[in-house]
């Protein structure tokens, strides 16, 4: 397996196929923070003897990558600079770098920039790390390097799965002779970087001193370097799991099997034509699959707007049937209200009507007493239907004594006099409760009017006739007229409403 083992690392849904390399001892869990340095892979360190006398040309040596490496020039093949006899007695490394510390130390080595980063210069106009050196020195054009990506050994084999692209791992070690010659040449190769990038090539790359990529070298077992490794989806040996296998498909190893020329042979005859029909026909089915998602997602976002828009519409509906429910039932309530309101009003009216009743025949009998040779105040009255009453009253008598004489006259002959009631209904009298049951106009249903000059004569109680104006000398000639419906009572039963005098009202 390529991957390790670890199963935070293991992508759910893949599975690893052995191809080429014999990885069954790989992917055992480590505490890399424990790790003795001495398991990384270097040259034998020769003697102390060595050491002291290579000092000088390590020294010299130095000094011209470290101007080669500020000028931004490409360091040549010399013999020389490329010793590496010299060693620290105890060589240790105290934290190991980053991917990108690696790329910047490469670009810085090789004078060229990732094809990446000069594509975004030049796209927001902003010139490359090192493109203004070698044009104002006239010097050649600038060179790329491929674009290499930051992150882990591991993230980069995940993406490849998913993204059904070829990956390039890269491991190169400073402490081989032919690295210089691999990055001067084969990465920054114009025909092997533009077939990377054209096949859309996932690259990443590191020296194997550093963490990272000695983790890498040991799961593709490189055993020399420079190491060029090729990794992509491939279909499955088992014949139970359809799902494609994350496979190396080819390793090259040292300066002869890693040069441009190779490469570009081996990609374009041998690996691309083999690989990317595969490749492609698993990038049309996850678009294919993609498509059918956003499909069904689209549908279903439909039904979705719909069955909200079904359901507002719905709510809606029932929120007006409900308020014109509402509407039907506090009108039914208003009319029920003002039914029983008017039948309350029909039964009060009746009730007062049969209370007033039995006050006017208590008054009848009680109220009007008999006619005495000494009452001076001769009074006639015509009534409604034509007819006169004459009869004499006391000056000491009161309104409330006439008013029932004449209330007498309209008392239906049904209720005899005989069974009038000798005691007043509540111990009280006629007076008191007149205006309790609506006052004098609904109690006595008509109103007395003197016949010249015409004048009303209005009912007031505990008022003497002998203080009336148009009785006090003597008596006089008093008119009925009956108020609202007991005139029109009146005149139902044929009675004459004329008393043979014209009035505002005959005149309307």
């Amino acid at each position: 397996m390529i991957f390790g083992t670890g199963p935070s690392h293991s992508p759910p849904t893949r599975q690893m196929e052995h191809f080429e390399v014999n990885d069954s001892a790989q992917g055992e869990t480590q505490d890399w923070s424990q790790r003795n340095v001495n398991e990384f892979p270097s040259n034998p360190r020769p003697s102390a003897l060595i050491s002291i006398i290579s000092y000088p040309f390590q020294l010299l040596s130095s000094i011209f990558r470290f101007i080669f490496s500020v000028l931004r020039i490409p360091i040549p093949h010399i013999p020389f600079l490329s010793l590496n006899f010299y060693r620290p007695l105890r060589p240790t490394r105290a934290t190991s770098r980053g991917i990108d510390s690696w790329i910047r130390e490469l670009e810085e080595e090789t004078g060229a920039v990732c094809i990446g980063s000069a594509s975004s210069a030049v796209a927001s106009g902003i010139a490359g790390p090192s493109s203004s050196g070698l044009t104002a020195r006239g010097a050649q054009p600038q060179k790329h390097l491929p674009n290499f990506v930051v992150g882990t050994y591991e993230d980069t084999l995940r993406r490849c799965q998913k993204e059904n692209r070829v990956g390039c791992v890269i491991l190169v070690s400073e402490e081989h002779d032919d690295d210089a010659e691999f990055k001067r040449t084969t990465l920054t190769d114009p025909t092997f970087v533009n077939l990377l990038v054209d096949s859309n090539f996932i690259v990443w790359g590191g020296d194997v001193r550093d963490l990272e990529p000695y983790t890498a070298s040991e799961k593709l077992q490189a055993t020399t370097y420079p190491f060029v490794a090729f990794v992509s989806n491939q279909p499955t040996r088992s014949s139970s799991s359809q799902s494609p296998t994350l496979t190396v498909l080819s390793r090259h190893q040292g300066a002869s099997n890693t040069s441009p020329t190779k490469l570009v042979e081996h990609l374009t005859s041998n690996l691309l034509p083999r690989v990317q029909p595969y490749l492609q026909r698993l990038v049309d089915s996850q678009r294919a699959i993609e498509r059918d998602r956003m499909l069904r997602q689209q549908q279903d976002q439909a039904f979705q707007d719909a069955a909200r828009r079904d359901t507002d519409r719905i709510r809606a509906k029932m929120a007006q049937e409900k308020a014109a429910e509402a509407e039907r039932q506090a009108e039914a309530r208003r009319a029920e209200a003002e039914e029983l309101e008017r039948q309350r009003a029909v039964e009060e009216r009746e009730r007062l009507v049969k209370e007033r009743m039995v006050w006017r025949r208590w008054a009848r009998q009680a109220l009007v007493p008999a006619e005495t040779s000494s009452d001076k105040l001769r009074i006639a009255i015509r009534l409604p239907n034509g007819s006169r009453l004459m009869r004499r009253f006391s000056p000491e008598a009161t309104l409330s004594q006439l008013y029932a004489f004449v209330d007498k006259e309209f008392i239906p002959a049904e209720y005899a006099a005989s069974a009038d009631p000798a005691a007043s209904p509540k111990g009280g009298d006629v007076e008191s409760v007149i205006g309790e049951m609506g006052g004098e106009r609904e109690w006595w249903g008509f109103k007395l009017l003197s016949s010249y000059p015409r004048a009303e004569v209005a009912w007031k109680a505990n008022v003497r006739l002998g203080e009336v104006p148009c009785l006090k000398d003597g008596g006089g000639q008093l008119i009925v007229e009956m108020d609202g419906g007991s005139r029109r009572t009146s005149m139902e039963n044929g009675a004459r409403d004329d008393d043979g005098y014209d009035t505002e009202s005959d005149e309307d």
